[in-house]
């Protein structure tokens, strides 16, 4: 973590191969959560995503060659930014 505004920490949870859900009670505000992640892995099958799911959730997923897969977020960027 290099800066967090969130006020609070994201509590990552695995929930299945592939895919996590950061969790922060009323931290993601709809309209105002913008995200990113970017793959740290060179392998141009490597795809991850993250978006909001709730006020409480977001989630990320990685899939190498369409497949979830874990292991795979080494060295990946995730950035979240949300708005006033």
């Amino acid at each position: 973590v290099l800066k967090n505004t969130l006020g609070g920490t994201v509590v990552w949870t695995r929930t299945s191969p592939g895919l996590y859900v950061g969790t922060l009670a009323g931290a993601f505000t709809a309209n105002k959560t913008w995200c990113i992640s970017i793959n740290g892995v060179g392998n141009h099958e490597v795809i991850s995503r993250i978006h909001r799911v709730s006020n409480n959730q977001v989630e990320i997923y990685a899939t190498d060659t369409n497949v979830f897969d874990d292991d795979i977020l080494i060295d990946t960027n995730v950035e979240i930014r949300v708005y006033p």
